[in-house]
């Protein structure tokens, strides 16, 4: 749904601005709405807020599909957009209860953790709030065209963040994580953090300074206080693949630390409070020797614990040689190309002991026919025992479609049926559009009438033949002429009289007809 939405006056617009009004015909009046992180309450927002416009002057498209709207908010929270504008269309009356659940839910969803680093909790930690208002219009089709405005307060600028991109980047290619197992690579990466960020006591109670809580402090300034390192984990663990989670609560006064997946579970891990160790205290722990965090409401509920498990068991290194290995089940990873797959296990008693086999995919292709894709079938086998044979299909060419051949149609005659026009595959013989047969139509029978014959001429039989085709189905058989039949001189059938002429020898006189008679004597 596409509307150009006009201020109606001067006068109006002022009036809107004065009383803090944003809706324009519903019967409720709208008032703005905002959110404070109940993490940074108390802390000196370092952003100005802009004037917001609650009209636009644009064409726009609203919808009623949430998610879109999720996705288009995500997007520009990742960008540090501080004027965000959502178009909604929904067809119920807009109330203020609505609007307040509406505006709270989509930000709540934009900020869903996802797995990916740049979203999820990082945009949760380096928001600090904002401010919404609206307008509202009723369309063509009395519906509801509700314009949303979002003025958003972050910790971070684009500009810190774009940074930050480039040096997560650099960082994990220096830390060579491509192979590691998962504890490989959470070990290096809390490795690098307690090792290379410090405190930032000296900030600490500057309120002012809201730049301390976010994960650039702590990678680009290598200062931060728990938020910060909290958040350069989350980040560097799920760009290097590994789930993770940033956790809020109590520890002797606010903190946060992270939960992080490992072998289908999770521990607690605290980087805060080992950074800077020569031996971790707070390293994969479990919930019982972790008892000195005590998790806000949101992470101790049912459905965060269901979606989270956590190992009942803290890690800890056991001497394998003396109790054996206990290796989870393996996990397989395809390369991009498929053209080979890494098999990995790894002892639950000592993350370290990993075995990984990598063996190169036979690959079997099935050439596309005109219906059906190509397929392409990868099989690995491993020389380990302890791995299993994998077999992964996909997609090949498309089907190549069929070749149209037209079957030229024929028409029925007389005696022989025809066909209708067909169509076939030239390539596999499918038949596209079966021919018809059209029944023979049969001889259109004529009377070829008789004709007598005369004296001098031959006559006809009675004939029959057909008028389409001309196929004589009776032929007509030819009577002979009947010749003169003269008596005196005058044929009795047709009346015809022969010449003669007068003859003499010596005294005698006679007439004679030219076929040689005589007049018959009287």
């Amino acid at each position: 749904m596409k509307k150009k939405l006009f201020i109606v006056s001067l006068v109006l617009s002022m009036c809107f601005s004065m009383l803090s009004i944003v809706n324009v015909q519903a019967k409720e009046t709208i008032r703005e709405d905002h959110y404070v992180n109940p993490i940074y309450k108390d802390v000196k927002s370092s952003v100005v807020h802009h004037d917001i416009q609650t009209y636009s002057l644009e064409d726009v498209e609203y919808t009623s599909d949430q998610e879109k709207l999720v996705k288009i908010f995500r997007e520009k929270l990742i960008n540090r957009e501080s004027n965000i504008v959502l178009y909604y269309h929904c067809d119920e009356e807009i109330t203020q209860e609505f609007f307040s659940n509406l505006v709270h839910q989509l930000f709540q969803k934009a900020i869903k953790h996802t797995g990916n680093g740049k979203e999820g909790d990082y945009l949760k930690w380096h928001c600090q709030g904002w401010t919404v208002k609206a307008s509202i219009s009723v369309n063509s089709n009395k519906g509801y065209d509700l314009n949303i405005f979002y003025d958003v307060s972050y910790l971070s600028s684009l500009e810190q963040e774009e940074k930050v991109d480039e040096e997560v980047s650099n960082l994990l290619k220096s830390l060579d994580l491509s192979n590691k197992t998962d504890y490989q690579k959470v070990k290096a990466i809390y490795d690098y953090i307690c090792s290379n960020v410090t405190y930032d006591h000296d900030n600490l109670n500057d309120e002012s300074y809201s730049l301390k809580y976010t994960a650039y402090a702590a990678l680009i300034n290598k200062t931060a206080v728990c938020q910060g390192y909290a958040s350069l984990f989350y980040r560097l663990a799920l760009d290097a693949g590994v789930d993770t989670r940033v956790i809020s609560g109590e520890a002797g006064g606010p903190h946060a630390w992270n939960i992080v997946k490992l072998n289908g579970k999770y521990y607690n891990l605290d980087s805060t409070w080992d950074a800077g160790r020569s031996t971790y205290a707070y390293f994969l722990k479990n919930t019982n020797d972790f008892d000195d965090h005590v998790r806000d409401n949101d992470y101790q509920s049912n459905d965060f614990i269901e979606e989270y498990p956590m190992w009942d068991e803290s890690y800890t290194e056991i001497d394998c040689n003396k109790y054996g290995h206990n290796y989870s089940e393996p996990i397989y990873k395809w390369s991009v190309d498929n053209m080979t797959v890494t098999a990995q296990r790894v002892c639950a008693n000592n993350y370290e002991h990993v075995e990984e086999e990598t063996v190169t995919a036979q690959k079997i292709v099935k050439d596309p026919t005109c219906t059906e894709n190509g397929i392409i079938t990868y099989i690995a086998n491993f020389k380990n025992n302890a791995f299993k044979s994998q077999t992964k299909i996909v997609d090949g060419k498309k089907a190549t479609g069929h070749k149209v051949v037209v079957d030229q149609g024929k028409k029925a005659t007389c005696t022989e049926d025809g066909l209708t026009e067909g169509k076939h595959c030239s390539v596999c013989k499918e038949v596209i559009k079966k021919q018809e047969v059209i029944p023979a139509t049969g001889h259109k029978v004529v009377v070829d009438q008789a004709k007598e014959a005369t004296c001098t001429n031959t006559g006809l039989t009675e004939g029959i033949h057909c008028s389409i085709c001309n196929k004589i189905i009776k032929k007509q058989g030819i009577i002979p002429a009947l010749g003169h039949d003269f008596k005196d001189g005058v044929c009795t059938r047709c009346h015809n009289q022969l010449k003669g002429q007068w003859k003499q020898s010596g005294n005698k006189w006679w007439y004679q007809y030219e076929d040689g008679s005589y007049p018959a004597r009287k």
